[in-house]
């Protein structure tokens, strides 16, 4: 059976290490039936996860570390898949420890940060260089794989699905610099989330909306697009480190915000008791409104004051933050440095099923690109679990399927025509766009993600936002680029991620975590917002609708 995994993160290696037996030796015949390929065009995130939430604090337990879970999405999430996350957080650490990585101890007990919105410190971590520490070791170990390969610079853009289910995909090889036909009886998307189509933020810009896009057309359910998370504290300045997220665990350990005026904000008012330790959602609302109130710093943000956490704190626990401001000339331990909120996270996503499937036949996701885990508002330190949690979760159901020989591999005759078609269409009868015009469109939808779909909406923007992005679309869609196939396919793909995402916003008229809706009408908001691609829709305008939560 050939599996195709589409993106190169820790998702997708967690889940091809759980294929080939690196964490467990369940389905060790199935093993040996199937062949994996990861393609991959960047690692996105993952090289930053810090650390990752465990509930291994002597005070702390599975259900106090859910709750939390349950309480930071304001009773949004998904109590299976929450449920998941936190009961198999506990099986982590040996899992690790049998690809050679090993979290940090003081004595006896693990070394816990306390991220915001978790009653007890939970992020824990090999060092300051978690993530890329487990891509390392994840990855030397598939490459001694004989079933698994590698395909670096590979984008998938497009899923062949049929009414039999998934049967490959279309992606541009930038080795060979054309479109190749991947075959597969079974697909993982772990291609993490789409802040990258905002134009300033956490993300590098191989994050993007190709895997909504691809699951959308294919025919998944989608579910609270509108859900996207602000990290309070990004770098503006230096230029250097523009759009690098600074670790808001050291607001427990003494650090604070400054405006403009050096005043600390967060203790006036009603935010005496709490200061900075309040969630996410509520710390980016805050700063926005400080800036807003024209007493932000010169570059446009506020300053995260990190002197109070003292330099033996912060070389010990925030190493590679206090290396990075070096580089950059500033010493984090003597002087505060400029932060401004930005997209960070996308809490929306694929809706899937504990197992990770979509729905779709041989067509699994897991990672930033599912939804449903965090509801509107996520703790830090999750998004690292949530990918290893759930890719391991990915694997072992594709394992199960390789066990019932559910999607034997079919040998497409027609790969050439199939990627032909879809890079030329009917290009004799289009508008050819040169390159300037495909980057002109990206930032013209770029300018209105930041203007109507940013951490303050109301209903005229989403609107707006709605009509914009339709043109967009439909100018795009009607030409074909020579000059820059890549760049024009995967904007076609940003597009629909936008356009979806604003249809959620419009549709969500209550504001809940981290969807702030200035116009809220204050009722009810637990309900979920789900996208679905209607059938014969050539248009592809979604199918909304609005079901209960899920509590069982």
């Amino acid at each position: 059976m050939k599996v195709l995994i589409i993106g190169a993160g820790l998702t997708g290696l967690v889940a091809a290490g759980q294929m080939t037996g690196a964490f467990s030796e369940k389905f060790r015949e199935n093993r040996q039936n199937i062949q994996i390929e990861i393609a991959g065009d960047g690692s996105g995130a993952s090289p930053w996860v810090h650390g990752l939430n465990l509930p291994v604090h002597p005070q702390d337990s599975v259900e106090a570390f859910a709750r939390d879970t349950i309480r930071n999405g304001y009773g949004l999430s998904d109590i299976r898949l929450v449920e998941a996350l936190c009961s198999d957080s506990l099986s982590l650490l040996s899992d690790l420890k049998k690809i050679g990585v090993e979290f940090l101890r003081k004595g006896n007990e693990y070394a816990l940060l306390k991220p915001l919105g978790s009653t007890w410190p939970r992020v824990a971590g090999s060092g300051n260089h978690t993530g890329v520490d487990i891509i390392k070791r994840l990855t030397a170990y598939l490459k001694r794989q004989e079933n698994v390969t590698f395909s670096p610079g590979m984008r998938a853009l497009k899923l062949d699905v049929d009414e039999e289910g998934v049967k490959g995909a279309i992606a541009w090889d930038r080795r060979k610099g054309r479109m190749v036909y991947k075959e597969a009886s079974c697909i993982l998307l772990s291609c993490g989330g789409f802040c990258g189509i905002y134009p300033f933020s956490t993300n590098f810009k191989d994050s993007g909306g190709d895997g909504i896009a691809m699951a959308y057309e294919a025919g998944a359910e989608l579910m609270d697009l509108e859900f996207v998370q602000f990290e309070p504290s990004v770098a503006i300045y230096p230029d250097s480190l523009r759009g690098r997220s600074v670790i808001t665990t050291m607001f427990y350990e003494g650090a604070v915000l400054r405006n403009g005026q050096m005043e600390r904000f967060m203790s006036q008012g009603g935010n005496l008791e709490c200061g900075e330790c309040v969630g996410k959602d509520v710390l980016a609302r805050a700063i926005a409104e400080e800036i807003r109130k024209g007493k932000g710093t010169a570059h446009g943000g506020v300053y995260f004051d990190a002197t109070g956490v003292g330099r033996k704190k912060l070389e010990e626990s925030y190493a590679s933050y206090v290396e990075r401001y070096r580089k950059a000339g500033m010493d984090i331990a003597k002087e505060p440095f400029e932060i401004a909120p930005a997209p960070h996270t996308s809490l929306g996503g694929i809706r899937i099923a504990p197992d990770c499937s979509t729905g779709v036949r041989g067509l699994y996701a897991a990672g930033e690109i599912a939804g449903g885990i965090h509801g509107a508002g996520r703790i830090g330190g999750n998004a690292g679990l949530e990918t290893f949690v759930f890719g391991k979760r990915a694997g072992e159901a594709v394992l199960k399927a390789a066990e019932k020989e559910e999607w034997p591999a079919e040998e497409r005759k027609d790969k050439e025509q199939l990627c032909s078609a879809f890079i030329n269409g009917d290009e004799l009868a289009r508008e050819e766009l040169s390159a300037g015009r495909v980057m002109e469109i990206r930032r013209e939808m770029e300018a209105v993600l930041q203007e109507n779909l940013y951490l303050v909406r109301n209903r005229e923007g989403t609107q707006k936002a709605i009509r914009l992005l339709d043109r967009f679309e439909e100018e795009l869609k009607g030409g074909f680029c020579k000059e820059t196939p890549l760049e024009k396919y995967r904007l076609e793909n940003d597009l629909t991620c936008a356009k979806l995402l604003a249809r959620g916003a419009a549709m969500r008229s209550q504001s809940v975590g981290c969807h702030v809706r200035e116009d809220s009408d204050g009722g009810d908001f637990l309900y979920h917002v789900m996208i679905k691609k209607q059938d014969g829709d050539l248009k592809g305008a979604p199918l909304c609708k609005k079901i209960g939560i899920e509590t069982s």
